[in-house]
């Protein structure tokens, strides 16, 4: 039910400003218009003419108002501004790039039904800082047009073994999830307790070479095990499994309860289902899947060894000539959750 009532809020926002849209008026400045369903919050669409700029207001007690900073980020920015008459502070979520107006869109709905599920104007700014730092976290990845071809690639081979793990039935799907730190940019992509696998997929030819992106993602000094999975995909124009299509399986297998905390992952490592229609045309075929345990002669970089004043560093392993673990990481399924939470 509460999906059913924040989808209302969303289109009352969208509604909201193609009316003043409409209007006649033609004036240069700011035109608003007051939500109805914000309860305790006192909400508005706003239009900026003649530029046509939507966007979001907020109108706050003096001593919330203050603690909110102005931010943006690629296609918005947050502006704060003090009424004298009113003694509150108005913080406006603004387009800031007609490019980013479908994201925009997505972006200023969704903050609008979280600042609305709360119950007090205090918790409804919370929910807005909160939003606004997970939505520039999306949008420092992808850009007005979705994820780069690339990047696609690498979500699929993350939530290609968030099956694998959920298809062994080793542990509750919602310790699969919370295990799963990819978009969060964490060193290793999935992590429970001390253990740790760090998830390689290439469409390359020579998908023995793969990239290592700093010195800790390889170092499993804190870490009781680690595994690296090699996943090889071809990629084809017109077939395969889609990246949406995969997003989809896992929503059904994860569950309506896991359903908002898997979309909000989905939304950190760059993917909305807005831009789903253009990820459509593009699947992969399963070539082959290697895991490796990392530890005594697996070629790596680990920090320890670096000397003072070098980091950030980024190299390529060859495994070629590396004995796998096994073929499926769904073999170590129960190793890897074998601890307690």
């Amino acid at each position: 039910m509460q999906r059913a009532k924040t989808l209302a809020a969303s289109e009352e926002l969208t509604h909201a400003w193609r009316i003043l849209e409409q209007e006649s008026w033609t004036q240069p400045g700011l035109y608003e218009r007051r939500l109805a369903a914000s309860g305790p919050h006192y909400i508005s669409a706003v239009l900026v003419r003649p530029d046509g700029i939507v966007g979001l207001a907020l109108d706050l007690p003096a001593n919330l108002g203050g603690h909110i900073k102005e931010d943006g980020a690629r296609g918005f920015v947050l502006n704060k501004a003090w009424n004298e008459s009113t003694g509150s502070m108005r913080v406006s979520l603004t387009l800031s790039d007609r490019r980013y107006l479908d994201v925009f869109e997505v972006l200023a709905c969704d903050v609008l039904e979280r600042v609305i599920r709360a119950a007090s104007i205090e918790n409804g700014c919370i929910a807005l800082r909160d939003r606004i730092a997970h939505w520039k976290k999306f949008l420092k990845v992808a850009g007005y047009d979705g994820l780069p071809p690339e990047a696609q690639t690498g979500l699929f081979g993350e939530l290609f073994v968030m099956r694998k793990l959920l298809g062994t039935g080793a542990c509750a799907p919602e310790r699969i999830l919370s295990a799963w730190h990819g978009p969060s940019g964490a060193n290793q992509d999935y992590s429970s307790m001390n253990r740790a696998i760090e998830v390689k997929t290439t469409t390359a030819n020579d998908a023995a070479r793969l990239s290592i992106a700093n010195e800790l993602q390889l170092d499993e000094g804190n870490l009781q095990d680690l595994f690296l999975f090699q996943l090889a995909l071809d990629r084809k124009d017109g077939a395969g499994e889609t990246l949406p299509q995969l997003v989809l399986y896992l929503i059904a297998a994860l569950g309506e309860s896991l359903h908002d905390e898997f979309v909000d992952r989905l939304i950190l490592a760059g993917y909305h289902k807005m831009h789903e229609h253009k990820y459509d045309g593009r699947g992969y075929f399963f070539r082959f899947s290697r895991v490796y345990r990392v530890a005594g002669l697996f070629p790596r970089i680990k920090q320890g060894e670096l000397r003072s004043g070098v980091s950030d560093v980024r190299y390529t392993v060859d495994v070629s000539n590396i004995a796998s673990a096994a073929h499926d990481i769904g073999d170590f399924a129960v190793e890897i959750f074998s601890g307690q939470e």
